[in-house]
């Protein structure tokens, strides 16, 4: 593979990926209880039913497990982005409109 054809590739897997990050962190913010393995499985299985539908439709795409591989572990980079202020901010009440950024005694 050429480095021209090589590039485009990287480049499509990082589209791929950053394509679910925003999926990872509505996960995190929406369920009471996040939790990794579920953020996985829904971020899979939503990526595996668009490559199906590629597939089935036959539309001018093709199908690739790549893809759904990568759209996974964007979900599981927004999920970590996301659940790490989550954890800081557990027990708190926050203002609407106010970050919580320091302890305010």
């Amino acid at each position: 593979m050429g480095s021209v054809e090589h590039e485009m590739s990287l480049r499509l897997q990082l589209a791929n990926a950053m394509m679910f990050v925003p999926l990872g962190i509505l996960l995190v913010f929406v369920t009471r209880q996040p939790r990794l393995g579920r953020t996985i499985a829904i971020c899979l299985a939503l990526s595996a039913s668009i490559e199906t539908a590629q597939y089935v439709m036959n539309a001018g795409r093709t199908a690739d497990v790549d893809d759904a591989l990568f759209n996974t572990l964007g979900g599981v980079i927004g999920g970590a982005l996301a659940f790490l202020p989550r954890r800081a901010l557990a027990g708190r009440s926050v203002e609407p409109g106010v970050l919580p950024l320091a302890d305010q005694d």
